[in-house]
């Protein structure tokens, strides 16, 4: 099975949200259990190299956490809420 990939765009809030950086991330869903790979972490001003390191994150009881650590943190909070987002529409 392929698994299906696509583009989200979110807002990493730093010092309380004082600083604001608009990333641009690839996602790519795998299945059983779901969770995402979430690479290419960039700014979309910024040339293509990512800022970040690839992360897989999961839902576990409507909460974004590391795949790995089974923690939330302000980025899976961050990419999560841009999943949330597209799941709505």
């Amino acid at each position: 099975m392929v698994a299906k990939s696509f583009l989200i765009c979110f807002d990493y809030r730093l010092d309380q949200g004082a600083i604001i950086i608009h990333l641009r991330a690839e996602v790519e869903v795998h299945r059983n259990p779901t969770f995402y790979s979430v690479r290419n972490i960039r700014s979309p001003q910024h040339g293509s190299s990512p800022a970040i390191p690839e992360v897989r994150i999961i839902k576990k009881a409507s909460v974004w956490v590391h795949c790995d650590s089974q923690k939330s943190t302000d980025l899976t909070k961050c990419i999560g809420a841009a999943l949330d987002e597209l799941g709505d529409r």
